[in-house]
């Protein structure tokens, strides 16, 4: 359809139909002025300016013919999902009004553009779309999730696209959605993690048994190892050493003992003595060395909880479970 046809039909659409849809005297004469403008713009071949007209008399006119007027701008510019999108809102008012020849041609604008739309799709990776507070922006605007790998009608032109999640290294692409028809995909990968992230991960893991007297970084976040734990372990082995010390000075002591009963006289009397001697010497190591298990034990299952199991990081060993 010619422009100056099409912009006839528009205007017999009852003169645009603004006042009946205007709120405020003031709100119908701005859009009439800018509609006025914008088809002088328009005649006069300033197709840009008279787009911005149009969309100055749109946001003061809740009419299906200002509508029509842009989209047709809009087609003009080459910006075919712009044109699609304003003819669809001029046929939705004009549903909603009644007015069957305004929602006639919206149709026929409408049903026009259709086939000459561009698409850009956004395709997320499952691991990209897994990380926690993962972001996605379109020239500087957020792709709500719904939207992701769906086409979406698109105006030609180069497009950027920006990936960040807390953590790692923002991604970003950009692509051209070169003239109609096109149908531009724009895959997310798994995204890189930050560097002084994996760094501070891998100081942590070699560090479990290192010697380092902070707490070891899981993984995952947690702590394998704490001061507490360590605490656990020193008590507890002193505890198993004196329970083994106490058990020998146990066995010397029955040793000792029987060797005694094999005497006579004041040998066997001493004998008897030293080894009974030795004997509540041992019973007094196994009963501190028991104590200081047992205090090692509680020490470890009262240590803040984490998931400890055992593994190995290259040459070290990790020692990791939950309590």
């Amino acid at each position: 359809m010619q422009l100056s046809r099409f912009v006839l039909m528009i205007s017999a659409l009852g003169g645009l139909a603004l006042a009946p849809r205007l709120a405020r005297a003031d709100d119908r004469a701005m859009a009439q002025q800018l509609f006025e403008q914008g088809r002088e713009l328009l005649a006069a071949g300033k197709v840009e300016e008279a787009c911005e007209k149009f969309s100055g008399a749109a946001q003061f006119s809740a009419t299906p013919g200002v509508r029509l007027n842009l989209s047709d701008c809009y087609a003009q510019l080459g910006r075919t999902a712009s044109a699609w999108a304003k003819a669809d809102e001029a046929l939705t008012m004009a549903e909603r009004s009644g007015d069957s020849a305004a929602a006639s041609a919206a149709r026929q604008r409408r049903d026009a553009l259709k086939p000459k739309l561009s698409y850009l799709t956004i395709v997320v990776s499952k691991e990209a779309a897994a990380l926690p507070g993962l972001e996605v922006r379109r020239g500087g605007e957020p792709v709500p999730k719904p939207a992701w790998g769906v086409p979406v009608p698109v105006d030609p032109a180069d497009y950027e696209v920006r990936v960040s999640a807390p953590g790692y290294k923002e991604w970003v692409d950009r692509q051209q959605v070169a003239g109609e028809g096109a149908k531009v995909t724009i895959t997310v990968p798994a995204l890189e993690r930050e560097a002084g992230d994996a760094a501070a991960g891998s100081a942590g893991a070699s560090g479990a048994l290192g010697g380092s007297s902070g707490d070891v970084t899981r993984d995952d976040g947690g702590f394998a190892w704490n001061g507490q734990r360590y605490w656990a372990v020193g008590v507890g082995g002193a505890g198993v050493v004196a329970m083994g010390v106490g058990g020998i000075l146990g066995l010397t002591a029955k040793s000792m003992y029987t060797e005694a009963e094999a005497e006579k006289g004041s040998a066997r009397v001493q004998g008897s003595q030293d080894a009974v001697s030795r004997g509540n010497v041992a019973t007094v190591v196994v009963g501190v060395g028991a104590a200081l298990a047992a205090t090692g034990v509680v020490l470890w299952f009262t240590a803040p909880s984490d998931d400890v199991s055992v593994g190995t990081n290259g040459s070290t060993l990790l020692l990791r479970g939950r309590f």
